[in-house]
């Protein structure tokens, strides 16, 4: 759906802009293109910021394996008492719980991880956007679109070879009219 809308928004303002010519004539757009991707690999920012932050989050995913052995131990030395006592169900009931709580802490560090990951690249965007700005304005160009150069057979499931098929907004376009490493190299100035 969004690069349906692209296609239409880059459509009409190619319309706009040739509608004021005479018959006949058209307007010379310049266009580039840059893919963000890329960008967020190459710029020094988000990969300081993340080692920074994956350092950070190593204690906590240390401690949470020192929790699952610790855990994993109480289970071996449950499997050596009698099923029937009643101290075989107090245990089995707490080590339940515990288990239940290091499930839920670790999906709540995988989530607190992609959240922080997708913050520290999208304060990265607008630094990508003010940079991509400022070289389409040196080049005299009129748009910039975003570009993925990944190509969809590199995927691993047809699902997703077809997902990422579908996102794509360019499906060709020149080597030359990619600012991708003008962008990047500014981004690390």
């Amino acid at each position: 759906m969004k690069s349906l809308l692209l296609a239409a928004a880059v459509g009409l303002l190619a319309v706009a802009a040739t509608s004021s010519l005479p018959a006949g004539a058209q307007a010379p757009l310049q266009v580039g293109f840059v893919d963000l991707n890329e960008c967020l690999r190459g710029y020094g920012k988000v990969k300081t910021d993340l080692e920074e932050f994956r350092k950070n989050l190593d204690a906590r995913v240390g401690a949470l394996k020192t929790r699952a052995d610790e855990l994993n131990k109480k289970g071996k030395e449950l499997a050596i008492l009698d099923r029937e006592s009643e101290e075989f169900f107090e245990r089995r009931r707490d080590l339940d719980a515990e288990m239940f709580k290091l499930e839920a802490d670790e999906k709540r560090l995988k989530r607190f991880r992609a959240e922080r990951e997708e913050t520290v690249k999208l304060g990265a965007y607008e630094d990508i956007r003010r940079v991509v700005a400022e070289v389409a304005g040196a080049k005299g160009l009129d748009f910039v679109l975003k570009m993925d150069k990944t190509d969809p057979a590199e995927a691993r499931s047809l699902e997703e070879r077809s997902q990422m098929a579908g996102l794509r907004t360019v499906l060709y376009s020149r080597p030359e009219l990619d600012i991708t490493p003008e962008v990047t190299r500014l981004l690390n100035r």
